[in-house]
């Protein structure tokens, strides 16, 4: 129980201090370093880029934001073998975008 307790601690703190940050800075620099190398404008991965999408404006992309969105609450991307985001941040990220 203690562990439980001690993650959902870290977890909120981790939550309030995303929140502190400047709106969106932190999902882009999660985006960047997660998910930048396969989905930039060279490599365009899946035929996607992320790199000149807004944060700030998901709405006006919202297609691709919500397949993002799928692919984060379900584990799927970033695929295994990369570097991944621990759940809090990718769930922070899909939250953020939602």
């Amino acid at each position: 129980m203690i562990f439980v307790r001690d993650v959902a601690i870290a977890a909120l703190a981790a939550a309030i201090s995303l929140a502190a940050q400047p709106s969106g800075a932190i999902q882009k620099a999660t985006l960047d370093k997660y998910c930048g190398t396969c989905h930039s404008k060279e490599m365009r991965t899946a035929d996607l880029s992320l790199q000149d999408l807004d944060l700030n404006k998901a709405p006006e992309a919202a297609e691709t934001w919500e397949k993002v969105i799928r692919k984060l609450r379900v584990g799927s991307m970033p695929p295994q073998g990369m570097p991944r985001p621990d759940k809090a941040t990718a769930d922070a990220l899909a939250t953020f975008l939602e």
